[in-house]
C-alpha cells in the first residue's frame, strides 16, 4: 500500500528501506522492525513501528465481545476441518490469536497456529510445503493482496475474502472447498475468484 502511494500519489521518505525490510525479513514483527530501525535510524521504520504499536494497543483495548468472527466463518472452518488439516497463518500476534480464537471456540478446529513470530505468510506456507504438503493441496484463504502473493510464490491455491463481502464469501466457501477436494479448483474457477478479488481491492 505504501509503495503504491509513493509511486502514484505522494513521495514517502524512506519507503525503500521499509520495502526492503518487508522483502528480506523472515519474521515481520515489532521486535524485528524495532531492531531494523535501531540499526538504520530510518524515520520511516519508526513511523511504521509507532503505527503498529498503536494498532495493537487499540485492538487490545477492545472488548473481546467486539472482536466477532465474520458470519459463516465458524461453520466453514468446522466443515473444512473434517476433511483437511487447518493451519492459521496470520500476521497477528500469537497471544491475540489464541485469546480470540479460543474464546469463540475456533481453536477446536485448528491443527497449527503460525503467527507473526513464526515468520511471514510466504515463509510459513513454504514451511508447510517442506513438511510434506503439496502446494496444489494447500488452499490459503486471505483478504489482502499480500496473501495472494504469498500463496502464488509458493504455488499454493488461494481463496479470497473480499472487503464488504466477508459473509457472502464464507457462505460460498463450501463450493470452493468441495472443488478443492475434488481437484477442480484450479483453472477458470480460481481465475474468476482472483479477478473478483482484485476488482474489489481497486
Amino acid at each position: 500500500m505504501l509503495r503504491e502511494i509513493h509511486e502514484r500519489y505522494i513521495p514517502i521518505e524512506g519507503v525503500e528501506c521499509y520495502d526492503h525490510w518487508c522483502e528480506t525479513e523472515i519474521i515481520l514483527s515489532n521486535d524485528t522492525l524495532k531492531a531494523a530501525y535501531e540499526r538504520s535510524g530510518e524515520p520511516c521504520l519508526k513511523k511504521v513501528l509507532d503505527w503498529s504499536v498503536t494498532v495493537n494497543e487499540k485492538i487490545e483495548a477492545m472488548k473481546i465481545e467486539e472482536k466477532l468472527p465474520f458470519q459463516g466463518f465458524k461453520e466453514a472452518l468446522e466443515a473444512a476441518s473434517k476433511h483437511a488439516d487447518i493451519a492459521v497463518v496470520s500476521s497477528a500476534n500469537t497471544e491475540a490469536i489464541f485469546t480470540e480464537w479460543e474464546y469463540y471456540g475456533l481453536l477446536d478446529h485448528v491443527d497449527i497456529v503460525c503467527a507473526q513470530d513464526a515468520g511471514s505468510k510466504e515463509y510459513c506456507i513454504g514451511q508447510l510445503i517442506r513438511k510434506g504438503y503439496e502446494p496444489a493441496r494447500i488452499l490459503f484463504c486471505g483478504d489482502a493482496l499480500g496473501d495472494l502473493v504469498a500463496a502464488e510464490k509458493n504455488h499454493a491455491l488461494f481463496y479470497p475474502i473480499c472487503w464488504g463481502c466477508e459473509q457472502k464469501n464464507w457462505e460460498e466457501f463450501e463450493e470452493g472447498f468441495q472443488r478443492f477436494l475434488e481437484g477442480t479448483y484450479q483453472g477458470a474457477y480460481l481465475e474468476e475468484k482472483i479477478k473478483q478479488f482484485k476488482k474489489n481491492l481497486s
